[in-house]
């Protein structure tokens, strides 16, 4: 959490959590060229996200593509600069990747017959609402012990009603 702290701010929230599953001999959604946050905005980190790899990220079992500087371009590439330009991110499982939200980037293919496992997440600004309502989803959940700073990146604190809890939230992060 200290990079994505760093990066956007100790107020950053916890925008998405999802598993990326690659089957074998096919690749999954994230195969089409894409970005992770649609709004370009010149010299502003909205975002970042994050790939966790639960297994080896290899060239055959489709390591991800991503375009250097592929943050900066405000329209997606065509298919041939994207390729020609990309990298791969190939490593060790429990590797992980955080980039600029906006990047340009797609899942491979896997060629194996096994299945790839990863994690995404997303960290934004607070001011950008969850895709997933955390708190809801976690409503039965007993949260004793859980410490403000773990709450407030669930979203549990992230949407004061009152300047006076926005305050109050704000001296408990620090």
């Amino acid at each position: 959490m200290d990079a994505v702290d760093g990066l956007l701010g100790r107020d950053c929230v916890l925008h998405l959590y999802m598993s990326s599953c690659m089957p074998p001999g096919e690749s999954n959604y994230s195969e089409r060229i894409h970005v992770d946050n649609p709004r370009f905005i010149p010299g502003y980190l909205e975002g970042i996200g994050c790939i966790v790899a639960l297994d080896d990220f290899t060239i055959e079992n489709g390591a991800t593509y991503l375009l250097p500087g592929g943050h900066l371009l405000p329209n997606e590439p065509n298919t041939e600069t994207f390729y020609n330009n990309a990298i791969r991110f190939t490593a060790k499982a429990g590797t992980a990747l955080i980039f600029n939200a906006r990047l340009w980037h797609a899942g491979g293919v896997n060629n194996t017959p096994n299945w790839r496992y990863a994690l995404a997440f997303g960290f934004y600004k607070p001011h950008i609402k969850q895709r997933i309502n955390m708190p809801l989803a976690l409503k039965d959940v007993d949260l004793t012990g859980i410490s403000d700073y773990v709450k407030y990146k669930l979203g549990f604190l992230a949407t004061p009603a009152t300047i006076e809890e926005y305050q109050e939230i704000r001296k408990r992060l620090g």
